[in-house]
């Protein structure tokens, strides 16, 4: 994990972007509690024949922002297709069912039950078929220079090459293959350090990327020394920033409070001094800065500085990315309540993730009981599961998913899959 700070032209301190809900993005209210609620108008029927029609496997009726809908799922050629229309055909989102948890997160939503059948076909009992599909596509699109969209901050501020390179690294991870991940980045990393500033850049977003992995796979310490490497590599320009900044991260989440508390005043000095190497300041980094500092100081006992802090951090604006993905507030407010302990504030965010027009929600994830339950911090996460708030607020939303998706939810983390196959390069399919 990581967060937000410096960036020059193509870098900043790597980090997700989180999107609540599927589809949200045309509802015309913010939260389908709100009263009274604006019913949106019915547009006009499409004039022009359904081409996806005769690829329709399921359809699942439903009620979405107080409207009559149909949730569809499409399977052409090359893709799965997440469609939500109204009755008279008018065509409201498209989504691309392109990697495993997005699919989890269709198939934990109780109200597309309906669906579940025909995806589950499509995509594999365990969701093996799609994750290898979506590492193979990943693989052909680094391979041959095909454009990506970037999906967090780390791909929003490298060039395209790197930007599929990386979400290269996160397919297969997705698919249980960290071994093959590290070895990509390390393979990469080992190459020799290209004139630039944009070289320097993307090397940074790469040696974070491998961090966060190894982080992220329980190893904290190897994650730690490769943050020392990629600091020392990027002496004197402001992407050493970055790894100061998520070493104070990693350090807090393992409960070394000292140690993170002065790594955190480390990297905060440097952010706000004078700016080296090409980089700029990126709105919203003070939010990290702020919860790394107060999770250090609540460990330390210093609890009334701890709050004050928490408090300001749920209290910033939401952040303008200025061309880069940004973080939004929710989801550095979840990790910052996770590292402080704090049920209530966890308790919080889950209604507020769980509030309004939200179809399969990545709130469905969080709450599987097998999320992440290797962490320090799994008796915190079941105690905001089991709270009564939140129990109601899930009736009749969400499922438990079965045991065998469970594999896939946690990645493959408990067994490492075989190598992904060695297939063609074909192009991955265009949009």
């Amino acid at each position: 994990m990581g967060a937000e700070g410096y960036a020059g032209r193509a870098g900043m301190i790597a980090r997700f972007a989180a999107a609540l809900a599927i589809f949200a993005a045309w509802c015309p209210i913010a939260h389908a509690q709100t009263s009274p609620v604006p019913v949106p108008a019915i547009e006009p029927a499409p004039t022009r024949p359904d081409y996806y029609a005769p690829f329709v496997k399921a359809t699942q009726p439903l009620e979405f922002c107080h409207c009559a809908l149909l949730a569809e799922f499409i399977v052409t050629s090359d893709s799965g297709l997440l469609r939500l229309r109204r009755e008279n055909g008018y065509v409201l989102q498209v989504v691309e069912l392109n990697e495993p948890l997005l699919v989890l997160r269709v198939l934990a939503d109780q109200r597309m039950a309906a669906l579940w059948p025909a995806i589950l076909d499509w995509a594999g009992p365990g969701l093996e078929k799609i994750a290898d599909a979506a590492a193979l596509r990943a693989r052909a699109a680094w391979r041959l220079g095909y454009e990506v969209e970037p999906k967090n901050t780390a791909e929003s501020s490298v060039r395209a090459p790197t930007r599929a390179l990386l979400q290269y690294s996160n397919t297969l991870l997705a698919s249980g293959r960290r071994d093959e991940a590290a070895a990509l980045l390390r393979g990469t990393l080992a190459e020799p350090l290209r004139r630039g500033n944009w070289a320097a850049a993307e090397r940074a977003m790469l040696r974070l990327r491998l961090a966060n992995l190894l982080s992220n796979s329980g190893d904290t310490e190897n994650a730690l020394a490769e943050l020392a490497r990629g600091e020392a590599e990027a002496k004197g320009t402001a992407y050493a920033i970055n790894f100061m900044v998520n070493r104070a991260a990693f350090l807090a989440e393992a409960g070394r409070y000292a140690e993170s508390l002065t790594a955190v005043e480390r990297g905060s000095a440097a952010f706000h001094g004078k700016i080296s190497g090409g980089g700029e300041r990126i709105e919203g980094s003070d939010r990290f800065f702020d919860w790394i500092r107060a999770c250090a100081l609540k460990g330390l006992g210093r609890t009334a500085e701890a709050e004050a802090l928490a408090a300001r951090v749920r209290a910033a604006p939401p952040p303008v990315g200025d061309g880069f993905v940004v973080q939004s507030n929710l989801g550095v407010n979840f990790r910052a309540d996770r590292c402080l302990g704090d049920h209530e504030g966890l308790v919080r965010d889950m209604l507020e993730a769980m509030d309004g027009p939200a179809l399969a929600s990545s709130a469905w994830l969080v709450m599987q009981p097998a999320y992440r339950d290797e962490r320090r911090d799994a008796p915190l996460l079941e105690a905001m599961r089991r709270d009564p708030r939140v129990i109601a607020a899930l009736a009749g939303r969400m499922r438990v998913l079965p045991p065998e998706l469970v594999p896939a939810l946690k990645q493959w983390r408990d067994s490492q899959r075989p190598p992904l196959p060695l297939q063609p390069v074909m192009p991955p399919p265009r949009p």
